[in-house]
């Protein structure tokens, strides 16, 4: 398309052929190009290499400026050097000069400017911002589509007269152009916006097969797709309905105001009022000033005032049934003509609803009923185009009897009937004539059709859709706004007489068919991307739902994985108490990796920003850190990450690597900041949720410590002794009873008392120590553990991985009651080793505060039957000539919960056991 601006140079000898041949190539690349951003940038680049500039801006007028002297302009697009993104968002139009602006707008021609701040047509007018302008040389091009100046081109160079001989008439051609370009972008993309509102809306109406309901919605809808005060569905009541002799009057049947029900016990007689005008008219009516119009019937409701009324017809196949009204726009600019197409639109699918509403309430079997709850069920099930039709074909023929069925789809540019589904027969061919024998003849007539049951002859070969099944066939058309948008067939090898009431319903079939079709179509062109935010919602909704920490990052990766897919998931967290950004979630990490601030990598930026990032090679990008690859064994080649924010508030960084069908693109930094606000609250509130539950868990421990132990000391006090009495009788019997002792049994005997007595001091003495509060200091723990392992000969086999975090704040122990619970610990990893494997010892701190030790093997695991018996007093897997008393693990636990701590155990068979120690830094108190 060329507008008449360009036609002029391009039908003249005013421009040289090679800008000619440019002109149209630069059409020809706008006209293919209807994303406005796309089409904007475009645009400035073309501009800036053709001139020279060095920076580009375009400016468009809003639309709430239309109408005024001095249109509101806002910076749409921004190209060339100096200016950062965020610049452009924050203040770009303070680098615009507005004088200048203001007089390309009012005199509509271009400006060459070659020093803004010495021009005389400008001096004195461009106040502070002359002292700030860097960029003296300025080409200001305005944009026109016919008289209308929607916006211009704003071209900046820093030197002076950098545009002495701009080519004007070139660039006024390409102006004119550009501007009904954008022109048409601009309002393709209102179109779309409009349609999936009215896609919305519609969907909302045709689900519903109860009249008074249907009515309802209508009107609820229609009020807020509009924003009016008020509104009314007025019905024909035709003669067998009629109750006082009034045949054919308009009866208001719902009207709402403000969004609550109003009755209207008023009836319009046949063209009487604006109602009864667009009735029996058929045609719609915009009305700015009822009280100019003399169609206008006066005010039907007391206390309401009607200033101005859209109204129009309710239509089924050219017959009117009604009309849908809407009084009083909202806003200073009234109705439009826009919105008396919004509503026609509209009013295609209110009618459609209405009648099918309608339908069902006639129907008087129950066959039918069902059959057209179900059809109207199923078509409303989905809006995914081939469900839909493959559901629809299937109903349909289950309620003709018939086995063998296709769907056809008119496609308005071939003028052919496509093939959509089949079912029960392999198709030879998907295209066949719209102006065919059969097809054809429903295409064109908008009727059922029967065919080879007697009154009709069997068609062709060639022009039988299916050709097996031709002796009996029914052809339904499917219809939606007035029209024949396909056909849907039925067949069986025997003739299938059909009764005028199946007929009437195969009809409403098609014309629900057609309805539930159309609305697919929209839905796949306006709104491709909703089943894939359905499940986005879904996901969310599970986020938030659940408490648990590893079923939250459960639900995150398989989110992202179906959202975007990709090789894998991270999640980095704050570390509150380092400031620390931790990588807490990642799949097969063997370890935790901190980034110390200030934090670098990809994650270092996003959290440093607040700004997602797109990295599709890393390779490429300075902030790719290839550490954490060496560290988790990870080939990163693309990152794509959003920060997790809490209000303003960073809490992390998600970032997913590796898309699996290509590059990361705007779309999916859109899914996945929009996931991003589930997955940080959901992550938030699974933290909160575990540090309650552990620190409640401590405090129960500690308490129960506590109690046990102030009966471990009384009791095993009065044991010791006890005891102690036996050990010394039966040392005085054996030093002053020795001739009694010559036999050997009583002295064996004695010496027996005299060991277990000794032996059951030491049992005692052992137990009452993790109970005992002796004096505590502050400790480093990871040099307790340090000084643990030095108390071990280690095998020639065993390998020992440390790994500990530096300055970590100390906890308050007694040192050799410390080491000697990480001593026995780290006996029982070394004992299930044996002679070789690999020990690992860790600390670092938690983001819940708590300071960890971790001590695992890779020795042949705990079988799990015994796993919940290990820290029970006297449970040993040791026999006695190995000195297994049971003590070991039973007096870490209760020491460690002494400090406010806690210990955890995970062993999996051959794979090796994880010991966790937890306890709380010095500046939590020990509770």
């Amino acid at each position: 398309m060329v507008t008449d601006y360009a036609l002029q140079f391009l039908q003249t000898d005013v421009l040289p052929q090679d800008r000619l041949r440019a002109l149209y190539q630069v059409i020809q690349r706008m006209n293919s190009v209807y994303d406005l951003s796309e089409l904007l940038a475009f645009l400035l680049d073309r501009v800036l290499e053709d001139t020279g500039g060095r920076r580009g801006y375009v400016l468009l007028a809003q639309e709430s400026a239309e109408g005024t002297d001095e249109p509101s302009l806002q910076v749409k697009a921004v190209r060339g050097e100096g200016m950062d993104d965020a610049q452009v968002e924050a203040d770009a139009l303070r680098f615009v000069s507005r004088t200048v602006v203001r007089d390309v707008l009012r005199e509509g021609e271009p400006r060459v400017i070659e020093d803004l701040r010495r021009d005389a047509r400008y001096k004195g007018r461009t106040g502070s911002l002359s002292a700030e302008l860097k960029w003296q040389s300025i080409l200001a091009i305005p944009l026109k589509v016919a008289d209308r100046l929607i916006g211009l081109m704003y071209i900046e160079h820093p030197g002076r007269n950098a545009f002495p001989n701009p080519d004007l008439e070139f660039l006024g051609a390409f102006a004119g152009q550009a501007a009904v370009a954008i022109d048409r972008a601009q309002q393709s993309q209102r179109r779309l916006e409009e349609l999936e509102r009215l896609n919305q809306v519609s969907r909302s109406v045709v689900r519903v097969l109860d009249l008074e309901q249907v009515l309802i919605r209508i009107l609820r809808e229609m009020t807020r797709m509009l924003e009016v005060e008020t509104g009314s569905v007025l019905l024909l009541e035709e003669e067998p309905q009629a109750t006082n002799g009034n045949s054919g009057e308009l009866v208001f049947h719902v009207s709402v105001q403000e969004g609550h029900p109003v009755q209207i016990d008023r009836r319009l007689k046949p063209g009487e009022g604006i109602a009864g005008w667009v009735v029996a008219h058929g045609e719609p009516l915009l009305v700015p000033d009822v009280h100019q119009d003399p169609r206008w019937y006066g005010e039907v409701e007391t206390g309401f005032s009607t200033r101005s009324v859209l109204c129009v017809p309710l239509k089924i196949d050219g017959h009117v049934i009604g009309a849908l009204q809407a009084l009083n726009k909202k806003g200073p600019l009234g109705f439009t003509h826009h919105d008396l197409t919004l509503l026609e639109a509209f009013a295609a699918s209110a009618t459609v609803a209405i009648e099918n509403a309608r339908l069902f309430a006639e129907a008087r079997r129950a066959r039918e009923l069902r059959a057209l709850n179900q059809m109207a069920a199923a078509l409303s099930s989905s809006l995914e185009l081939k469900t839909l039709l493959d559901t629809g074909l299937t109903k349909t023929l289950e309620l003709v009897q018939a086995g063998v069925g296709a769907v056809y789809l008119l496609d308005e540019e071939s003028g052919e009937l496509m093939l959509a589904a089949a079912h029960g027969w392999q198709p030879g061919r998907n295209r066949f004539p719209a102006d065919g024998e059969l097809l054809g003849r429903v295409v064109a007539s908008g009727e059922v059709l029967i065919v080879g049951n007697g009154s009709q002859p069997s068609p062709p070969v060639g022009e039988a859709p299916h050709d097996e099944a031709r002796r009996g066939m029914v052809l339904i058309p499917m219809r939606a706004g007035g029209r024949t948008i396909g056909v849907l067939s039925a067949a069986s090898p025997a003739p299938r007489p059909f009764t005028a009431e199946e007929l009437d319903m195969l009809a409403a079939i098609g014309g629900m068919f057609g309805v539930a079709v159309e609305n697919a179509r929209l839905y796949e062109e306006v709104c491709s991307s909703l089943m894939q935010l359905a499940y986005f919602n879904e996901v969310g909704s599970a986020l938030t739902a659940s408490l648990d920490l590893e079923r939250v990052m459960e639900i995150i990766i398989e989110g992202l994985n179906s959202l975007i897919g990709v090789e894998r998931v991270s999640v980095f967290l704050i570390d509150e108490a380092t400031g620390d950004l931790v990588l807490e979630y990642s799949d097969d990490v063997p370890e935790t990796i901190r980034l110390s601030a200030p934090w670098p990598g990809v994650a270092g930026w996003i959290a440093t920003h607040g700004q997602p990032a797109i990295v599709n090679d890393v390779q490429s990008d300075s902030r790719f850190l290839p550490d954490i690859d060496a560290i988790t064994g990870f080939d990163t080649q693309s990152i794509l990450g959003v920060p997790l924010k809490l209000g303003e508030q960073v809490i992390g960084v998600m970032e997913v690597l590796n898309k699996l069908d290509g590059p990361f693109t705007e779309r999916d930094r859109h899914l996945l900041t929009d996931f991003g606000k589930w997955a940080a609250i959901a992550l938030h509130n699974a933290r909160l949720y575990r540090e309650l539950d552990e620190a409640t868990e401590r405090l129960a421990s500690a308490e129960a410590i506590a109690v046990m132990g102030d009966m471990a000391l009384n009791l095993t006090h009065r044991l010791s002794n006890r005891i102690g009495i036996a050990r010394v009788n039966a040392t005085r019997i054996q030093a002053k009873c020795q001739a009694e002792l010559s036999n050997p049994y009583l002295a064996r005997k004695v010496e027996e008392i005299r060991r277990a007595a000794a032996d059951s001091l030491t049992i005692i003495r052992r137990i009452r120590e993790p109970f005992e509060l002796d004096e505590v200091e502050p400790l480093e723990v990871s040099a307790c553990l340090v000084e643990a392992l030095a108390t071990f000969q280690l095998e020639p086999g065993i390998e020992v991985i440390e790994r500990y975090q530096p300055n970590l704040p100390p906890v308050m122990a007694s040192r050799g009651k410390l080491v000697e619970a990480f001593c026995h610990v780290i006996g029982n990893a070394l004992e299930a080793m044996g002679s070789s494997g690999q020990l690992w010892l860790s600390t670092r701190r938690r983001l819940d505060g708590l300071i960890e030790v971790i001590i695992a093997d890779n020795g042949p695991g705990i079988p799990s039957r015994v796993q919940p018996h290990l820290f029970e007093l006297g449970f040993t897997t040791k026999s006695e000539e190995k000195g297994g008393l049971g003590l070991g693990l039973w007096w870490t636990r209760v020491y460690v919960s002494r400090l406010g701590g806690q210990v955890k155990l995970h062993s999996t068979s051959g794979r090796g056991t994880v010991v966790s120690i937890r306890l709380p830094a010095i500046q939590e108190g020990l509770g």
